[in-house]
């Protein structure tokens, strides 16, 4: 089965670019909406559609962002004017540095505000950029995910990316209880084709990027591939952008999550 060229040919991947650059501010910074402030999160997410969207389209537009000298000082003026900052706008900063030749130096260091395991998001991030965990982490050999209370598919994803890096193996790591994760995942997605954050709740966007990169992290296959597909195409808006779910607004953050949600489906079928 080969999808990829049906679903990524139903996309309007030129009105997605055009929906990405009007989010582009005079300062450089993207914002959710042409007329909200810049945010990091967002000008991670417009850089990252337009760096994917140049092989799609075969256009130079994510180099022109590159070279973009407004969104090169933004990016210094922020490094340099934070005490601190999350794990997570700290990992999104490294790549934006690392693609506009920045030196990680501007980096501001990790904010201290927990001292206590809260989800493997933040112990992905900790973990991947080296920094020091200020509370006792789960062991990666016996940790069991389905033991894990109000778990969802978000979990799941950056569990096994952190599962990833504590692997000393070129193999898949083994993980504890995999049979009943896989089951539990397949599970999560509807009768939509959509997932949700856990078996039996609503679909939405994010919920299919986290669950099919799980999925194919394990080296596994959602129960219905086209119908996520379908699901994940049908959430593009007239405005070029994807919503949440085909009844909602479409955000910068939505549309990444589409487009890793496709080139998750394009490892499993391509």
């Amino acid at each position: 089965m080969n999808r990829q060229s049906s679903f990524l040919q139903q996309l309007d991947l030129s009105e997605l670019q055009s929906f990405v650059l009007k989010r582009l501010q005079s300062d450089g910074g993207f914002g959710a909406t042409p007329m909200l402030p810049h945010t990091i999160m967002d000008t991670f997410c417009g850089v990252k559609i337009l760096y994917f969207l140049q092989d799609l389209l075969q256009e130079n537009q994510y180099r022109k962002i590159i070279a973009h000298e407004q969104t090169r000082q933004y990016l210094i003026d922020f490094s340099t004017h934070r005490d601190t900052v999350p794990a997570r706008i700290k990992y999104q900063l490294v790549i934006l540095l690392k693609l506009f030749s920045l030196p990680l130096t501007l980096l501001p260091p990790v904010s201290r505000d927990s001292h206590n395991f809260r989800g493997f998001e933040e112990l992905y991030y900790l973990s991947i950029l080296g920094e020091k965990i200020p509370f006792p982490p789960p062991l990666p050999e016996t940790y069991n995910f389905m033991s894990m209370q109000d778990k969802c598919v978000k979990d799941c994803f950056f569990y096994l990316r952190w599962r990833s890096l504590t692997s000393f193996s070129n193999r898949r790591p083994i993980i504890p209880a995999r049979d009943e994760l896989l089951t539990w995942l397949i599970k999560s997605q509807g009768r939509d084709g959509g997932f949700g954050f856990y078996p039996g709740t609503t679909s939405f966007i994010e919920n299919c990027r986290y669950a099919l990169a799980a999925l194919a992290m394990i080296g596994s296959r959602p129960a219905e591939g086209g119908k996520a597909a379908d699901f994940i195409v049908s959430c593009q808006t007239g405005a070029g952008g994807f919503s949440r779910n085909p009844m909602a607004a479409p955000f910068l953050e939505n549309s990444l999550h589409a487009l890793y949600a496709l080139l998750s489906l394009q490892q499993m079928y391509g």
